[in-house]
C-alpha cells in the first residue's frame, strides 16, 4: 500500500507459494504474474529469474509443458548470466522434474547431473541429495535399476551429518521411498535395500 514496490513483489511470490502448497496453482499463476509485471516495470533484474522460476514450477503442474519449459530455461539463462548458481541448481532440479513428467529420461538426468555439481560446488547439500535422489527415480523409470541404487547412496551420503530440519527430512524419506521402490527390480538386494529404506 505504501508503494513499496520490492516489498510487494516479495509478498506477492509468497503468497503464489502458498497458493501452490495448497494446489491453486492457477492462483499460483496469477499472483507470479502481477509480480513479474511489478519487476518488469521497476527493471528489477534481480528477482526476475526467481519469479520466471516459480512461474515454470506452476506450469510444470498444470501445463502445458511447453509454457513450463520456456520459463525455466529463461529463467536458467538469468540466473547464469548473474552467476547465481544456487539458484540455477534449483531450476535445473525442477527442469529435470518437467523432462522426467514427459518420459525425456536422458535429457532430466543430464539436468539433475548438473543441479547436483552446481548445488556441491554451492555446499547445498541438501539440494545436492534432492537432485541425486530424482535422478535415482529416473534412472528406475528408465530400467536401470543398479544405476538408480547407486544415484541413491550418494543422496544418502550428502545427507550425512546435515542439520536436522524438515527440509533435510523431507529428502531422508524421498530417499527411503526410492530404495523400497527398488526392490522388485533388484531381487538379490531386496532385504538390504529394505533395510537401508527403514534406517533411513
Amino acid at each position: 500500500r505504501e508503494g513499496k514496490t520490492s516489498q510487494q513483489i516479495a509478498v506477492l511470490s509468497q503468497l503464489s507459494e502458498a497458493y501452490s502448497a495448497l494446489g491453486r496453482y492457477w492462483q499460483a499463476v496469477k499472483t507470479l504474474e502481477a509480480a513479474l509485471e511489478l519487476a518488469q516495470k521497476s527493471q528489477d533484474a534481480a528477482r526476475m529469474p526467481s519469479l520466471l522460476a516459480l512461474l515454470g514450477n506452476a506450469h510444470i503442474a498444470i501445463g502445458p509443458p511447453e509454457t513450463a519449459q520456456d520459463y525455466l530455461r529463461r529463467a536458467l539463462a538469468m540466473a547464469r548470466e548473474r552467476g547465481d548458481s544456487v539458484l540455477a541448481a534449483g531450476i535445473l532440479n525442477n527442469l529435470g522434474n518437467l523432462y522426467t513428467t514427459q518420459k525425456k529420461y536422458p535429457e532430466a538426468i543430464a539436468a539433475y547431473k548438473e543441479a547436483v555439481v552446481l548445488a556441491k560446488a554451492a555446499d547445498r547439500r541438501i539440494l545436492a541429495a534432492r537432485a541425486l535422489a530424482n535422478a535415482a527415480a529416473a534412472h528406475r523409470w528408465r530400467g536401470e535399476a543398479r544405476e538408480s541404487r547407486a544415484q541413491l547412496d550418494l543422496a544418502l551420503d550428502e545427507l550425512r551429518g546435515a542439520t536436522p530440519s524438515q527440509e533435510t527430512a523431507f529428502a531422508l524419506i524421498n530417499i527411503g521411498l526410492g530404495y523400497r521402490d527398488l526392490r522388485p527390480s533388484l531381487p538379490d538386494a531386496s532385504a538390504p535395500l529394505l533395510l537401508r529404506a527403514a534406517a533411513v
